[in-house]
């Protein structure tokens, strides 16, 4: 007998359940299917993610160094001929994950540089209709 999961089946576990408990007194935590995991989500602003069981949070240059302080390493995947490191995103040790104030704090901080890159980014305009050049009437000329 095989197991299958359905597509509109939530992406909450244990384990994301437990970070969206933890972190509850920071507001609303919403989850949403991010890859092949889940997001995490303060106030619409993406703060982290969950995948292959880690806890993956938005860090700057800062925080990423107090992160490989901490022992952590930068989200990373396998492409076909080499891998690749995401340096925007930490692993969260396994003990700030014990810790919900500390935890919190990290958060704060992953909200912090996520909503202040959103501002930096500039807008995509929506696809309008293509500009094409004005038409010209045609000049008469008299002979």
């Amino acid at each position: 007998m095989s197991h299958q999961v359905e597509k509109s089946k939530s992406v909450r576990d244990d384990f994301v359940d437990y970070l969206v408990d933890a972190l509850a007194e920071l507001g609303p935590i919403e989850t949403k299917r991010f890859f092949s995991g889940t997001g995490l989500l303060l106030d619409q602003v993406l703060v982290g993610f969950v995948i292959r069981g880690s806890f993956w949070l938005r860090v700057d240059d800062a925080g990423r160094q107090a992160m490989i302080t901490a022992g952590s390493h930068p989200f990373s995947y396998q492409r076909q001929d080499r891998k690749i490191e995401v340096k925007g995103y930490y692993a969260v040790p396994a003990t700030m994950l014990e810790e919900p104030e500390e935890l919190s704090d990290w958060v704060r901080s992953a909200y912090r540089v996520a909503a202040m890159e959103r501002e930096v980014k500039p807008k995509r305009k929506p696809p309008g209709k293509p500009k094409t050049a004005a038409r010209k009437s045609p000049v008469r000329r008299k002979n």
